[in-house]
């Protein structure tokens, strides 16, 4: 199911887990207005828009929901696509709804059982929570962020897997995106001209590139090839990483320029 390729919860699982997970799920509509989730109900179910929008109303926090002026309470809305995924807080902490939810024109989602999406989804991607957050601990660049910071950076990380010969980007493309090797050796490379670029320096796991490109706004100054057979990295644009951790320039400091 493409819907699971680019979910934030089931985009880093296994090709078979999703192949799992897609069997599992089943389809439900909704008509403009309909509740799909109500605030202050157990959570049962995880969904994934597959059409339509809908809206998420999000109220203050320990709002009781019974309470008459329950519309006085709101703290923010806003409006969920195509793809997005939600239900999943409620299930993972065992909590009841945090929000209503409601179509706002015809909706079809994906639902998957909660008890299903625990085994499945939540489990999976948990270990590699841990798992990456364990690795951030290793790399010097990350020593002085605190846990909840770790933790952060973890969730707004994407893999990507390459295989050998594939470029990460290349020399003059734009500098939009951090990489971190997660497993894997890349090799630097200078365009001279020639067919084949001249060879600068080898990467390994656990070496971060592309920042500087990414600090002054940039294009590429050198092109990134995988030399593994696979290379899995982590990315992060300049956005997310903004957001996560605030000032880049004080995070991502190198003594060779990608």
């Amino acid at each position: 199911m493409p819907l699971l390729k680019e979910n934030f919860m089931t985009q880093s699982l296994s090709t078979e887990l999703r192949g799992k997970i897609a069997s599992a799920m089943k389809i439900e509509n909704f008509e403009p207005n309909q509740k799909i989730i109500t605030y202050g109900d157990q959570g049962r179910d995880y969904f994934i828009l597959s059409q339509g929008k809908v809206k998420v109303i999000v109220y203050q926090p320990k709002t009781d929901p019974n309470d008459p002026n329950l519309d006085d309470k709101i703290m923010f809305t806003k409006e969920l696509n195509q793809g997005a995924g939600f239900g999943e807080l409620a299930l993972i902490y065992n909590d009841k709804r945090s929000a209503t939810l409601s179509a706002i024109e015809p909706c079809e989602c994906y639902v998957l059982d909660g008890v299903l999406c625990k085994q499945m989804i939540i489990q999976s991607s948990m270990k590699n929570r841990s798992n990456r957050a364990g690795f951030l601990n290793g790399i010097q660049l990350f020593d002085k962020l605190e846990s909840q910071q770790k933790l952060k950076l973890v969730d707004g990380l994407l893999p990507i897997v390459l295989k050998q010969g594939d470029y990460v980007f290349k020399e003059g493309d734009e500098g939009m995106e951090f990489f971190i090797i997660e497993e894997g050796e890349v090799d630097c490379l200078k365009e001279n001209g020639d067919d084949e670029p001249r060879y600068i320096r080898t990467l390994k796991q656990g070496d971060h590139f592309g920042e500087l490109a990414l600090i002054n706004n940039d294009k590429r100054s050198l092109s990134i090839r995988a030399k593994s057979t696979f290379v899995n990295l982590l990315t992060l644009d300049r956005d997310a990483f903004t957001r996560i951790l605030g000032d880049i320039e004080s995070f991502l400091k190198k003594d060779y320029t990608v």
